[in-house]
């Protein structure tokens, strides 16, 4: 490394680090002043460099100007934040802080991609304000007044004064009894059989707490039963079974409340009308719905562990992502490796494991608690996410196909079954949590989120108490994850990141913390949200921000609460609404229809190939629909397409597919992309013989498949090309290779051992880089420590420009770079700057904007017609070239255009001139193309160094 390679090392390093030094001194002084941090901070961060950037690039205004500006602009949204929004939510509780900033974080991020073509990306914000407790003693204030209770010989007796305070006997009412709340509206107890509860003396000066049933029969049961500290250690699902004798003479020594037995009478109407609509549901509902009931009833059980955690001792987490991962892989990996256990025992394995690992993580963290214990949960969930993708026996970065349920003698389950197992199972976790929060061990959760120190002056072992309530939610979540692998049928790490963790959060801050039904309705919100907000892609976080926000302003105790000070009948409307507005989408079309053909796909339209994405759909096949559907339409039919958003993560592109054949039915899936998106979905797509049409990545696994047609050059193909003409004509000996640990780069990884083998040679060097990551820094340094002289590039455009500006800064320039060719594109290598100057590599499609071929001026006349701001590219010319091989099949096809007629079109394809790629055949194989051409970067467009190479 030259001197001044290093000198820039240094300067970058200072200014990097300068900047995440002020973002901290941010942080700080927001949690040193309210107790509460802004999660929001980095979008915050976002949008000002924005206006500085726009200030200086695109106004022309002087740097020390642009800077003034940004920091104005930055303070006063700041300040309006704080007024309109923070201000009014620290008089209420920490978690309403929490999801507020999250809702604004959601909102910032939307508006950030929509203008600059970034990703969501979600925030949170911190528990920081601290409970008061209501004393009236000398010498303490609230927890905003920040002052400590007096210390001196009083000190025990204003203790016990609190304790009266927090648990004293509550009378009972007719109708329906009130609960004391805290601020914010969420009652201090859950709602159940009304309780007495005494605070005495016990042996040895210690205090103790005695729960009953209140009145003069709580007095004869503590003539009969000794007296024990509240709450004794006890299994926490068994311990609040009650006592026949008990109730009986309750029953008999106590006249009945006026309007208790109808109050009864309309609970068990209530619960027998759930259990019918439950049991009718795949019966009536449609396939997808169906599907999406089981999902609900995962995040059912997810929720309730996590309110155990979190709304009943005051444990907020955003690890749980981690534990469901966890529960998920152990049951796909039995399933797997022992086919023959049963699925009930598969589902408590998981959960014990599970189960297990909270109690590990719990003994730790037991003295932590508030911001710290939230940060140590949210890097647990970073460190199982790192192993799933570290472990062999998780597959890493390709994901896990899980096995179908296999249930005895019977085969396996389908969707109907698994809605069973799955409402089956929460219902019976549901049954178990009531039970739990009933018992003495729910009082003493509770006591624990009020105060510890309450808590411990009334005998309750706060530490045996926190560990357990990790352990009790680690199973469930565990249990949950079980059912989110045989529900999905597919593992990836992608789906447990900590922005799932949030997701949880928020389903029981929206359902009301502290409340099993909460737990119940705000998953079913939120899940239901989600589905019902996909067909919005890039605007769904901004709908989802303002619903959030606009809960908390108006809603902060949750539906729980809200439902309490109204009718529970709104909560039940509103899960009814979400239901609705899901199935609006599902109006009765067909795939095809006397007058349409409805097609569609899963793609990226977030996350790092989001404008792949939107180049190949947007501007590529509905390009080419539009010109197909103002012609005229295909035999009559104009075409429709539905897209959905998958973030470029296998788990969301299963389920979009789902809910696009099921509910949309739409006839064929068009262009979807990235080799593990395509991948996960193709199992399923065979099953129910969906033709999947040329998919934007070239993994070899997809050849000769009955309903698949590839969309690219497979990665076999490539290889085959690039290695004999960088071998054979340019000579080259030592090759290396930076690839994407995940089916996209082993795919391309294995082929270039292949082909370097036909000619005795090896790759002498072959550095991965995990999906997401784009510090490739240590992977260059590898790489010219092996001297190749090639070097080829196979990842996603964000490594991928990282990687080059590295080899950039350290002065390598003795290897060639070369791209592989989803890679080849400038917009993506122009990222990298001049820094992406000399690239070669292997390029699938003629220069969009250059090129004199018929079929691409014909594409460039339509994008200036339909699009006129969209600038030409290769991504959405493969789009176009996409719809223009459907609507060349379905003419074929003829009126009569069903799945089977298509295919059989589409395989009798004989030299089609299409004006862009050399004439085509497709046979068999189901392979559109078999051919590429060598280009370089010169002046930051791709120069041709060769004529169409080809692979047979």
């Amino acid at each position: 490394m030259t001197w001044a390679s290093l000198i820039h090392v240094v300067v970058s390093g200072l200014a990097t680090g300068s900047i995440y030094a002020l973002m901290a001194l941010a942080l700080v002084i927001i949690y040193n002043a309210t107790r509460t941090l802004n999660f929001a901070q980095g979008e915050m961060l976002m949008v000002s460099t924005f206006i500085g950037w726009t200030a200086q690039r695109a106004l022309g205004w002087p740097l020390a100007v642009s800077v003034v500006v940004a920091v104005v602009a930055a303070a006063l949204m700041g300040l309006a934040i704080e007024r309109l929004l923070i201000r009014r939510a620290v008089s209420a509780t920490h978690w309403d802080v929490l999801i507020i900033t999250l809702g604004l974080s959601l909102i910032l991020r939307s508006l950030g991609a929509g203008v600059a073509r970034d990703h969501r990306r979600l925030a949170r914000a911190d528990d920081g304000a601290r409970r008061a407790l209501p004393l009236d003693a000398p010498g303490t204030r609230d927890a905003r007044g920040g002052a400590e209770p007096a210390r001196g010989p009083a000190d025990g007796h204003q203790r016990r004064a609190c304790v009266r305070d927090l648990v004293g006997a509550r009378r009972r009412r007719r109708g329906r009894r009130r609960c004391p709340r805290r601020a914010g509206g969420v009652p201090l107890f859950e709602d159940g059989a009304p309780r007495h509860q005494r605070l005495h003396r016990g042996r040895g000066g210690r205090l103790r707490l005695d729960a009953g049933r209140g009145g003069r029969w709580d007095a004869a049961r503590r003539d009969r039963e000794p007296r024990a500290a509240l709450p004794a250690v006890r299994h926490p699902l068994l311990g609040a079974v009650p006592r026949a004798h008990r109730d009986s003479r309750r029953a008999s020594g106590r006249a009945a409340r006026p309007g208790g037995a109808e109050e009864g009478l309309r609970r068990a109407a209530l619960v027998i009308a759930s259990a019918v609509l439950v049991a009718s549901w795949p019966w009536v509902a449609p396939r997808y719905f169906v599907f999406l009931a089981s999902l609900v009833f995962v995040n059912v059980v997810v929720a309730l562990g996590l309110n155990l955690l979190s709304g009943y001792t005051n444990q907020l987490s955003f690890g749980h992502a981690g534990f469901l991962a966890i529960g998920a892989y152990t049951a796909a990996l039995t399933a797997i490796h022992a086919p023959r256990v049963p699925v009930v025992l598969t589902l408590l394995l998981a959960g014990v494991v599970t189960a297990v690992v909270g109690l590990a993580f719990g003994v730790p963290c037991l003295r932590l608690g508030g911001l710290y214990l939230t940060m140590a949960t949210l890097a647990f969930g970073f460190v199982i996410t790192e192993a799933i993708l570290s472990l062999d026996i998780t597959h890493g970065a390709d994901g896990l196909r899980v096995p179908a349920v296999a249930v005895g003698g019977v085969g396996t389950l389908g969707d109907t079954g698994r809605y069973y197992l799955t409402a089956a199972t929460a219902a019976v976790m549901v049954a178990a949590a009531v039970n739990v929060v009933r018992t003495r061990t729910g009082r003493a959760f509770l006591a624990l989120r009020e105060s510890e120190i309450a808590a411990e002056a009334s005998g309750v072992p706060v530490a045996a108490y926190k560990t357990l309530a990790f352990g009790v939610s680690a199973f469930y979540t565990g249990v949950a994850g079980g059912l989110f692998a045989f529900v999905v049928g597919f593992l990836s790490p992608d789906a447990f990141d900590v922005f799932l963790s949030v997701d949880f959060v928020v389903m029981i801050i929206v359902g009301g913390l502290g409340s099993v039904p909460g737990s119940i309705v705000g998953a079913a919100i939120v899940t239901v949200l989600h589905d019902s907000l996909a067909a919005f892609q890039n605007y769904r976080p901004l709908i989802f921000g303002v619903i959030l926000i606009a809960c908390m302003r108006f809603m902060p105790g949750g539906i729980a609460a809200a439902t309490r000070r109204i009718s529970m009948r709104l909560a039940v409307s509103l899960v009814v609404a979400l239901v609705m507005l899901s199935g609006a989408t599902a109006a009765a079309q067909q795939g095809v229809t006397d007058t349409e053909i409805v097609i569609g796909g899963s793609n990226s339209f977030s996350g790092p190939l989001a404008y792949t994405g939107e180049q190949a759909t947007r501007y590529g096949v509905d390009l080419y629909v539009k010109v197909v559907n103002d012609a005229g339409g295909i035999n009559g039919r104009k075409i429709r397409t539905v897209y959905y958003d998958d973030g470029y993560k296998p788990q969301e592109a299963v389920a979009n597919t789902r809910k696009l054949l099921e509910q949309d039915k739409i006839f064929a899936v068009i262009a979807p992309q990235g080799t593990p998106p395509v991948m996960a979905t193709l199992d399923y797509l065979e099953e129910n013989r969906v033709p999947l049409l040329f998919p934007f990545q070239g993994s070899p696994v997809i050849r000769g498949k009955k309903y698949v047609f590839s969309g690219m050059t497979l990665y076999d193909r490539q290889s085959k090309m690039m290695i004999d003409y960088l071998v054979g004509q340019r000579k080259f000996k030592t090759f290396g290779v930076l690839y994407q640990d995940d089916d996209y780069g082993k795919a391309f990884l294995a082929a270039y051992e292949k082909d370097l083998a036909r000619h005795g040679l090896k790759l002498g060097a072959a550095e991965p880089v995990k999906r997401g990551v784009t510090d490739v820094s240590a992977q260059i340094a590898k790489l010219r420590a092996a001297s190749p002289q090639v070097t080829f590039l196979v990842l996603t455009p964000g490594p991928g420009a990282q990687a080059l500006k590295e080899r950039q800064k350290i002065g390598w320039t003795e290897t060639v770079m070369v791209s592989s060719g989803p890679l080849t594109d400038e917009k993506y290598l122009g990222l990298a700057g001049d820094a992406a100057e000399g690239v070669e590599g292997l390029s699938l499609w003629p220069d969009p904007l250059t090129s004199d071929l018929p079929g691409v001026k014909a594409y460039r006349a339509a994008m200036q017609k339909y699009f006129d701001k969209n600038e030409p590219n290769r991504y959405s010319l493969s789009g176009y070239f996409a719809g223009m091989l459907f609507a060349e099949g379905a003419k074929r096809a003829g009126r009569t255009l069903t799945r089977e007629t298509l295919i059989g079109a589409l395989e009798n394809i004989r030299n089609f001139d299409s004006g862009i790629l050399p004439p085509l055949s497709i046979g068999a194989d189901h392979e559109t193309q078999k051919q590429g051409f060598w280009v370089r970067v010169e002046q930051g467009r791709f120069k041709a160094l060769t004529d169409w190479l080809k692979a047979d």
